[in-house]
């Protein structure tokens, strides 16, 4: 049930800040903070991953796959990347009952088509080849799945 709960929180998460964007950053900000409060533990965990992810999507943006109307990766990206950590830090007692491989396989779905998703509502431009960048994103998503499963399973076997 909770997993459920935690996916709904993240969807309308991820709705308020790449429908949103910069527009309505202060309801998801505001939803960190209430998060934050009640469980201090996924700050650090969150921040983690929000720095990682912005270095991925700059470096990205860097590299000519994705294009935003700034020169750095918006506000409400770095919140989403925030966010993100959160619901990875909810998500740790799901994540060994999954078979790696399909934790791997649909974390490369998931990413590529939350992206894909992205693109297609304007939050964010593909300039190269939509097949190239959607290919790299499966690849990159799969790849950081992987690690993600990797940490949290070390991370389970030492507290068990």
């Amino acid at each position: 049930m909770n997993l459920i709960i935690y996916n709904i929180l993240f969807y309308l998460f991820w709705i308020l800040c790449v429908f949103g964007k910069n527009n309505y950053i202060y309801i998801p900000i505001l939803m960190l903070c209430v998060i934050w409060i009640c469980n201090n533990k996924c700050v650090l965990y969150s921040l983690s991953y929000a720095i990682f992810g912005c270095i991925i999507d700059s470096t990205l943006t860097y590299l000519g796959f994705f294009e935003f109307n700034q020169l750095i990766i918006p506000l409400w990206l770095v919140v989403l990347w925030l966010g993100f950590g959160v619901f990875l830090y909810f998500f740790q007692p799901f994540v060994a009952k999954i078979p790696y491989i399909l934790m791997i396989i649909g974390g490369g779905v998931g990413g590529t088509l939350s992206y894909f998703a992205g693109m297609k509502i304007g939050a964010v431009i593909f300039p190269k080849d939509l097949y190239i960048t959607l290919c790299v994103l499966f690849v990159l998503w799969s790849i950081l799945t992987g690690i993600y499963a990797n940490i949290v399973m070390n991370k389970q076997i030492k507290e068990a």
